[in-house]
């Protein structure tokens, strides 16, 4: 059912606050890093995304890749996403399991392009895996026109942009050059989603929320549109990070939910792009993880060993990735599995 109110003439704080409700409504049931509810950084870029994937049938170039970055496994990175497109196309759309080579890699980002798909989720990407292909790239880049050779052929295909990609993974790994062409979104739960306390709705009732949802959203963008140009259609704040692949999309989407009074949407950008090389970009990870995990609290060698311990057991038990192992050295990362790691 596509009813939707009519849009009206003049859009009044009221319903802007309506709308603002209802967004919220759906996406309180994560868990992100920025615990500041509706003026978390993280909300407000799924916001950017899902204003992104609504547009981009009608949108003429690149855009930011959507990433999600989860502290530990089954934190509900891939269920944001698929939320994500519910809520934006009124269908579920199943994400791409991350293949095993690059070359498989190179395949899947390419059929996806060929087959002109809107969003695409590349999920559960290993700790440390290079994601991006140059395809990849290319899309999320000045007009994101690319060419690739047809798999199986010698037929060349030039493909316009016309896909949303978002990727997932634990404490996902963004080489400094990526940076540049990604709205980052970090979640984090110590556990799994589905058993927290922190949502109200499962999974299943989460998405067939967001679908029935769907043609209100999409009204509500187009609300939201229309009381920017109400507004004379004001420029956000000049981003601290460095934008300037997405110069018109930044000044037209986040304008307009600036608008609405979004008003911190990719104010996390400069701290990913300040991060110049892999050894600076793992190094905060393992600092952001135990901040997470102890904050203020004094801990010392013994508690952080104890933890590692922990991870290894459900590693060997469960093959559960952990939230600090993924940076530890291989050698440690043995002796945690084996029961033999000492402070």
């Amino acid at each position: 059912d596509y009813t939707t109110p009519e849009i009206p003439e003049t859009v009044t704080e009221e319903t802007v606050k309506e709308i603002k409700d209802m967004f919220w409504q759906i996406f309180r049931e994560f868990c992100f890093s920025d615990t500041r509810g509706e003026d978390s950084i993280d909300y407000q870029n799924i916001l950017a995304a899902f204003v992104s994937l609504v547009i981009r049938p009608m949108w003429r170039g690149a855009l930011p890749i959507l990433t999600v970055s989860k502290s530990s496994v089954q934190c509900g990175g891939t269920l944001l996403e698929s939320v994500l497109g519910c809520l934006a196309m009124g269908v579920s759309v199943t994400p791409q399991t991350f293949p095993g080579s690059r070359a498989e890699l190179e395949k899947t980002i390419n059929s996806i392009i060929a087959n002109r798909n809107r969003y695409c989720i590349l999920d559960n990407v290993p700790s440390g895996a290079d994601w991006v292909t140059t395809n990849l790239l290319t899309l999320s880049t000045g007009t994101g026109e690319t060419t690739f050779r047809k798999l199986g052929t010698n037929e060349n295909i030039t493909s316009e942009a016309c896909t949303m990609f978002a990727v997932n993974g634990i404490n996902l790994d963004i080489r400094a050059d990526v940076t540049r062409r990604i709205n980052p979104v970090r979640l984090v739960l110590n556990g799994r989603w589905q058993d927290s306390t922190h949502h109200t709705v499962t999974g299943d009732e989460l998405r067939h929320n967001a679908v029935k949802l769907h043609p209100l959203a999409v009204w509500a963008v187009a609300v939201l549109h229309k009381y920017w140009i109400q507004k004379g259609k004001p420029a956000p704040h000049e981003c601290a990070g460095n934008v300037s692949e997405y110069k018109e999309w930044y000044y037209e989407v986040c304008g307009m939910l600036e608008a609405a009074g979004y008003t911190h949407i990719l104010d996390n950008l400069r701290d990913l792009q300040t991060l110049d090389n892999d050894a600076d970009a793992e190094t905060a990870g393992f600092l952001n993880a135990l901040w997470e995990r102890f904050g203020k609290i004094p801990f010392t060698p013994t508690d952080l060993t104890r933890i590692i311990l922990a991870e290894g057991e459900r590693r060997k038990r469960e093959g559960e990735p952990g939230v600090f192992l993924p940076y530890l050295d291989e050698e440690i990362v043995t002796a945690a599995i084996h029961g033999t790691l000492s402070a």
